[in-house]
């Protein structure tokens, strides 16, 4: 399982928001989630990594939860 050090690395590693992203986290822990894949997840969405390549690193549950929060923009603008 990811842990939240490795999600930071990897979120870093592409470019990501780490300050909102840690916000985020923070926000989320201070209502009592604790769950680390919630936790990851939330940091996660905002590397705009595809599916295969968080399946690849984090597993196919962080996978599924970020995919499902963020915004697929590989097919454009939708009218």
């Amino acid at each position: 399982m990811a842990t939240l050090d490795e999600c930071e690395a990897y979120a870093r590693f592409k470019k990501a928001d780490i300050p909102f992203c840690m916000g985020v986290v923070f926000r989320l822990k201070s209502i009592g989630i604790t769950h680390e894949q919630i936790l990851c997840s939330a940091i996660l969405s905002q590397t705009k990594s595809t599916f295969d390549e968080l399946f690849e690193r984090f597993g196919r549950d962080i996978a599924v939860m970020v995919t499902s929060i963020t915004k697929d923009e590989t097919h454009g603008k939708q009218f």
